[in-house]
C-alpha cells in the first residue's frame, strides 16, 4: 500500500488526571466522555495515571484516547488498543500485561464510535480506514516523550479487529500485533461468507450499521481485486510482527490461516490454531483432547517481541489436528508446527454418487439428487463456527437433522486407513433449481461407527455469483450451472472404520441469511417462495467435495 502523506496528528485536548483528582474525571464525563479511567487506573499497579486526548488523522477527524502512564518520566514501550467498545471493552487487557512490566498503555475509540468525532463510515463493513487511523495513531505516540518508540497492538475479538488492519500499515514502530480470535477484514470475516450474509453481520452495528431482516438477500459489492493489492503490498518487506490465534470453530472462519499463507513466507508471523469456538461459554460440540506438538519451537510472547527481549524470524503455525475422540489410541488429537500453510498436501475429489454416496471415481452413469427447499422452514444451524453467544457451536452431532428432507447425506463407505486432511476444503457442484437464485450449504462430517456425525466444516455459496462476485447473473429455470466455492480450512484425522460425510442443504438458520428464492431482494417473507434444488452427476458433471489430503 502506498502511503499518504501524513498530515502531523494534533493533540487538540489533554485532561491530566490521576487517582488523586476525581474531580478531573466527572468533568471529562460530564463533557460527553463515555469512559471511566478510574476504573481501569484502579486494576494497573500503583502510580500509574492517565490523561484523557483527542488526537487527530490525517483528515482531521480527531480520535478519542487514553493514555495510562507508569510512575517517573520514561520513556516506554506503549501498549495499544483501539476498540469498538468505548473503550471500556479493552482495557481488561492492560491488566495482566502491565503485572509484568512498565508500559504506557494507549486505548482509543475508533471513528464514529464512542468519544471519537467522525461520521459513521459511508461503508460501515469496510475497515480498510483502520490501516490508515492505526498508522496515525502509531505515529502521534511514537512521537511523545514518554515513548521509546516501540509500539505493540492487542485486544482479542471485536478489540482485534484494529490490530489485524494495523500490521497492514508497516509503521517502523510498530514492533507486533496480536489479535486474538479476530478478523481484520470485516466484510470478508465478518459480514460474508462467499457473498452469503453470516449471522455475525449483526454484530457490525458496533460500526454504525443499521442493520435489518429485509430485504433478502443482502446484496454487498466489495473490492477483493483491491483488498489483494493491499495485501500485496503489506507483504513487501514487512518488520511487525504478527501474532495470532484463532480455532477450527471460531466465528472468524479462516482468517488467521489466510494471514499465514500470505504474509508467513516472506514475513514474521506466528499463528495458534486450536480446536475450540469463540469462548467456552458457546462451545457445545464434543471434546478433542489435542496433545503437544513434537519439535515445535515456542510461540513467542507479545511482551518479549515488544521489549526487544526475542527477535523471532522464521514464521511458524502451530495447528490442532482434530481426531476421533472415543479412540485414545486414534491418530490425530495432536498440534503440528509448520513454517507453511497449507502443508503439503494432495487436492482430492470425492464424487457425488447417484445413489448417496462418495467415491475416488467420477460417476460413469448420469443422474441427479433433488431435495426442496422452503424459506419458510430452514434447516437450523447445528453446529460450525457462527455465533459468539451461548449457541451450539463446535463439533456437533448432526443426527437431529437425520429426518428433514431437505438435507441431503452422501456418505463414503467406512475407510479402510487413516484418512488426514489439512488445508482448505472446496465444493464442486453442477446444480440446477426452479428459483432465478438460491443458497447451497454443504457441510463436511466425521461419521463414527457408533452413528455419531460430527460436523467438521460448513458453507454456504449463492449461486448467482457462480461466475465470479463481479458477474452476478440470475439462473434459468432447469440449466445445469458449475457452483464451486470454498468451504473453509481444517485439519482432521477421519480414524480407520469411520465414513467421510457431505451434507448438502439449502439452508442454515441463523448462521447464514435465509434466502427467499428470488434474484431481486425480496421485500419481506410474503414474497419468499419454495423450490427444488437439483445435484447433477455424471461424467460431464462431476460434482464432487474436494479435500486436502496428506500423503
Amino acid at each position: 500500500m502506498k502511503r499518504l502523506a501524513l498530515a502531523i496528528p494534533v493533540l487538540l485536548a489533554c485532561i491530566s488526571l490521576n487517582a488523586q483528582s476525581p474531580s478531573d474525571g466527572k468533568e471529562w464525563a460530564a463533557s460527553g466522555g463515555k469512559f471511566n479511567a478510574e476504573k481501569t487506573l484502579a486494576d494497573l499497579p500503583a502510580g500509574y495515571r492517565f490523561e484523557h486526548v483527542m488526537v487527530a488523522m490525517r483528515d482531521g477527524v480527531a480520535l478519542a484516547t487514553t493514555m495510562f502512564l507508569p510512575p517517573g518520566d520514561g520513556p516506554w514501550a506503549t501498549i495499544v488498543i483501539r476498540t469498538p467498545y468505548e473503550r471500556n471493552g479493552g482495557a481488561k487487557y492492560f491488566k495482566s500485561l502491565c503485572a509484568k512490566g512498565s508500559y504506557a498503555c494507549v486505548i482509543q475509540d475508533p471513528r464514529g464510535d464512542g468519544d471519537s468525532q467522525g461520521k459513521p463510515l459511508a461503508d460501515p463493513v469496510n475497515s480498510e480506514n483502520e490501516i490508515a487511523d492505526s498508522y496515525d495513531t502509531i505515529d502521534w505516540i511514537a512521537k511523545q516523550p514518554w515513548s521509546n518508540g516501540r509500539v505493540g497492538m492487542t485486544g482479542g475479538s471485536g478489540n482485534g479487529m484494529a490490530a489485524a488492519m494495523a500490521y497492514l500499515c508497516k509503521h517502523p514502530a510498530l514492533v507486533v500485533v496480536e489479535p486474538a480470535n479476530s478478523a481484520g477484514n470485516t466484510a470478508l470475516y465478518w459480514g460474508f461468507e462467499n457473498g452469503v450474509r453470516r449471522k455475525l453481520y449483526e454484530w457490525l452495528n458496533q460500526r454504525n450499521l443499521k442493520v435489518s431482516e429485509w430485504p433478502r438477500p443482502t446484496i454487498y459489492h466489495y473490492d477483493r481485486a483491491h483488498w489483494n493489492s493491499l495485501l500485496d503490498e503489506a507483504a513487501k518487506d514487512n518488520k511487525t510482527v504478527y501474532l495470532g490465534s484463532d480455532g477450527w470453530f471460531n466465528i472468524f472462519g479462516d482468517s488467521a490461516v489466510d494471514f499465514f499463507e500470505k504474509f508467513g513466507p516472506s514475513g514474521k508471523v506466528f499463528i495458534a490454531v486450536n480446536a475450540s469456538a469463540h469462548g467456552a461459554h458457546c462451545d457445545k460440540g464434543v471434546k478433542f483432547k489435542i496433545g503437544p506438538a513434537a519439535g515445535a519451537a515456542p510461540m513467542p510472547s507479545f511482551l518479549d517481541v515488544l521489549d526487544g527481549k526475542v527477535k523471532p524470524e522464521k514464521s511458524q503455525i502451530l495447528y490442532a489436528v482434530l481426531g476421533d475422540v472415543t479412540d485414545p489410541s486414534a491418530p490425530g488429537n495432536v498440534k503440528r508446527a509448520s513454517p507453511v500453510w497449507p502443508p503439503t498436501h494432495v487436492p482430492t475429489p470425492f464424487y457425488l454418487t447417484p445413489s448417496g454416496g462418495l467415491s475416488l471415481k467420477p460417476a460413469a452413469t448420469t443422474g441427479k439428487i433433488s431435495f426442496p427447499y422452503d424459506p419458510a422452514n430452514p434447516v437450523p444451524s447445528l453446529g460450525g463456527g457462527w455465533s459468539f453467544g451461548n449457541d451450539p457451536n463446535g463439533a456437533v452431532d448432526q443426527r437431529p437433522l437425520a429426518d428433514r428432507k431437505d438435507v441431503v447425506r452422501l456418505v463414503s463407505e467406512p475407510l479402510d486407513s487413516p484418512l488426514e486432511i489439512a488445508g482448505k476444503i472446496r465444493a464442486d457442484l453442477f446444480i440446477s433449481s426452479d428459483a432465478p437464485d438460491t443458497l447451497f450449504v454443504v457441510k463436511l462430517v466425521d461419521i463414527y461407527p457408533d452413528g455419531q456425525e460430527i460436523l467438521l466444516r460448513e458453507a454456504a455459496a449463492m449461486a448467482r455469483y457462480r461466475d465470479g462476485f463481479d458477474k452476478p447473473a440470475p439462473l434459468e429455470p432447469g440449466k445445469t450451472v458449475r457452483l464451486a466455492f470454498d468451504c473453509n480450512s481444517i485439519a482432521a484425522v477421519f480414524n480407520k472404520g469411520h465414513r467421510i460425510g457431505v451434507f448438502i442443504t439449502s439452508s442454515s438458520s441463523p448462521a447464514y441469511e435465509v434466502h427467499p428464492n428470488t434474484y431481486e431482494p425480496a421485500a419481506s417473507a410474503d414474497q419468499m417462495k419454495a423450490a427444488i434444488q437439483n445435484i447433477h452427476i455424471s461424467p460431464t458433471a462431476p460434482s464432487s467435495i474436494i479435500l486436502p489430503v496428506v500423503k
